[in-house]
């Protein structure tokens, strides 16, 4: 969207976050290009699935 031409505040307004993490993004794609964009999940509690297979093999 940034390089519709489309301003920080406009791609919040319709992406629904904050100023930084457009800009954040923004400059990220910038350096690495799409891998960027590949979301890094991490953190939290394991699925249902891990928890089963954690108990199973106790």
């Amino acid at each position: 969207m940034s390089a519709q031409g489309r301003t920080v505040k406009d791609i919040t307004t319709l992406m629904q976050v904050g100023e930084d993490y457009v800009r954040e993004v923004i400059h990220a794609f910038n350096g690495r290009g799409f891998d960027a964009l590949d979301p890094k999940w991490s953190g939290g509690r394991p699925g249902p699935s891990m928890t089963r297979c954690a108990s199973a093999s106790a």
